[in-house]
């Protein structure tokens, strides 16, 4: 599914012409951060 670049009343009666092509750049770093703190238990799944 793609999403609009302006707004809508309903994304599932977008015309054609709601969505315009858009670039997004991410600055700086960007990282996931599984388990730590959040009192989560080490899944061996994601070590694989």
């Amino acid at each position: 599914m793609r999403n609009p670049q302006k707004y809508v009343d309903n994304i599932f009666k977008a015309n054609e012409e709601d969505f315009i092509k858009a670039t997004i750049t991410v600055y700086g770093n960007s990282y996931v951060n599984i388990g730590g703190s959040n009192g989560m238990q080490n899944l061996d799944i994601l070590k694989k």
